[in-house]
């Protein structure tokens, strides 16, 4: 009558201990460090709970109060890594810099065989400002040069992937359920996923105003842990393995400038900008290709000698304008009407399926940037943050569905901005699709190409001062700010989210207003 009472406990805890121990010395103008250590992590995280129907009062919440059925049930996961570590350091005159270290780490996740790996790094560095011939030079106040070469490894596949495991489900016998047990496939010989990073980098400063650090990076990633299907015949789809090779590579630089400098006026301005190529090297058993999803969208695969986050998608073909073109179209879409999309039948058979689709870039911009601008004049200051990104594919939302009345199960009325630029006859200059358009898809038109820049934040403030309140001595400064976050955005595509289109995080434009006071 009043339902079930259920009894449940948890219980979770971490534990890190980090254990360390390091030794300098100096002798004359040599620096020596050396450290090593010991460090561990675990994690358990378990619970329970027993149910019981029948409830019989709502004055008393207990077992002995109901009388139906009683279950129970526990669940209870662990995780733990161990690791020895050193690193030893050493520089001459702060001019020569050399350092090694060296992980061996243990992590329960993988197979009974591969259980350790062992990660060492070198780095090496030499500060030519340091050197007799520039130590005096006053146009470059500062030249280093930096590389080094590192592996890393990475454990992070859940829990329990290298063993074989029995899972309940339930199933249907003589007409009723009952709970069975099939088996996953377990993998002894799953080891850590290993990355090879090699860095070279230069810091430069000229006149002690301008700094310039430069970067780039080479990363090989091999023995990636991926699902690889298996012959069904083992009863298994796929095991999870050590398999193929990706690529990274690319450049990070920073310009920072102290533009003007004096008592009342100053004005400081940073750029970064990087780049990251990836292709995938190897995949696995001489496989060329993997399907993660296909159809007319926005179709994704991994491919040998291709980016990691590559998009396929159709070639859009223009506009149906005339009757000619019309009549050519019907021969590849018989439904085609004055109006519609064209695309390109690239294999030739006429008609449009996903073979038609090509490579229209990666979800990864070909350039990422951002600015910083700080201006002072006297007790007002200005700060300006902005971000952007170039030459990438991005995803398509209600908006662009709805604008270009692209094929969806989602019905969306089209916006005035779309509405005016839409073919019909009193507009034959139209680039949208026209009202009622059909057989349209993502294309390269609509997901390739995008760029934006975003002004992140408009920062104005004023500082009053000390004592800034005649007659209150309780007040030692002031200062008041309003800051504007994301009002100013430069776009090529008509998203909600300018990164990508993202319907579930748009931008929001925000307006703070903070007054700070120290009493």
């Amino acid at each position: 009558k009043w339902g079930s009472y259920t009894h449940g406990n948890a219980f979770n805890y971490y534990l890190s201990p980090n254990v360390s121990s390091s030794y300098t010395h100096q002798w004359g103008s040599h620096f020596f460090k050396a450290m090593a250590g010991f460090q561990m992590e675990l994690q358990e995280n378990s619970s329970g709970y027993t149910y019981k129907d029948g409830l019989l009062t709502d004055d008393i919440y207990s077992f002995a109060s109901a009388n139906g059925m009683l279950y129970a049930g526990d669940d209870r996961t662990h995780w733990a890594t161990m690791g020895m570590y050193a690193k030893l350091n050493w520089n001459y005159k702060e001019t020569y810099f050399l350092e090694f270290s060296g992980r061996y780490d243990g992590s329960s996740r993988f197979g009974a065989n591969n259980k350790w790996g062992f990660f060492p790094s070198v780095g090496l560095a030499w500060r030519a400002s340091q050197e007799a011939f520039l130590i005096d030079n006053k146009y470059i106040t500062n030249l280093k040069l930096r590389a080094s070469f590192g592996v890393t490894g990475n454990q992070e596949i859940g829990n329990y992937k290298s063993l074989a495991q029995l899972n309940a489900d339930n199933y249907i016998y003589n007409d009723g359920e009952l709970q069975g047990y099939y088996e996953s496939i377990g993998n002894p010989d799953l080891k850590w996923e290993r990355a090879n990073q090699f860095d070279i980098g230069i810091d430069l400063s000229l006149w002690n105003r301008l700094h310039i650090t430069a970067d780039y990076y080479y990363r090989k990633t091999s023995d990636l842990l991926y699902q690889v299907p298996i012959p069904s015949t083992s009863g298994f789809s796929s095991m999870l393995s050590n398999v193929g090779s990706v690529l990274n590579k690319g450049y990070e630089l920073s310009i920072t400038g102290n533009i003007v400098n004096t008592n009342d006026f100053k004005i400081d301005a940073t750029i970064n900008l990087s780049r990251n190529i990836n292709k995938v090297k190897e995949l696995y058993n001489n496989v060329e290709s993997i399907t993660l999803s296909s159809g007319l969208g926005l179709s994704r695969y991994l491919k040998v000698g291709e980016s990691l986050n590559s998009r396929y998608a159709l070639l859009s073909d223009g506009i149906i304008r005339t009757e000619e073109q019309l009549k050519k179209y019907r021969k590849i879409e018989g439904t085609a009407k004055l109006g519609d999309e064209m695309y390109k039948d690239l294999d030739g058979d006429n008609q449009i399926t996903a073979k038609d689709q090509v490579n229209i870039g990666t979800t990864d911009p070909k350039l990422i940037y951002g600015i910083g601008l700080n201006v002072q004049y006297k007790k007002f200051s200005l700060n300006i943050l902005g971000n952007g990104a170039h030459d990438f594919v991005g995803g398509t939302s209600y908006l662009q569905i709805a604008e270009n009345q692209i094929n969806s199960s989602v019905i969306c009325m089209p916006s005035l901005y779309a509405y005016e630029r839409m073919w019909s006859e009193s507009n034959p200059s139209g680039t949208y699709p026209a009202p009622g358009a059909s057989n349209v898809h993502e294309s390269d038109r609509i997901n390739s190409g995008w760029n934006y820049f975003v002004v992140k934040s408009i920062a104005l403030s004023y500082d009053f001062g000390k004592n800034p309140i005649k007659g209150i001595k309780g007040i030692k400064s002031l200062s008041a700010t309003v800051n504007f976050q994301n009002f100013i955005t430069f776009s090529n595509q008509r998203g909600y989210n300018p990164e990508n289109g993202d319907i579930k995080y748009p931008w929001v434009k925000i307006v703070n207003i903070g007054v700070n006071a120290k009493f």
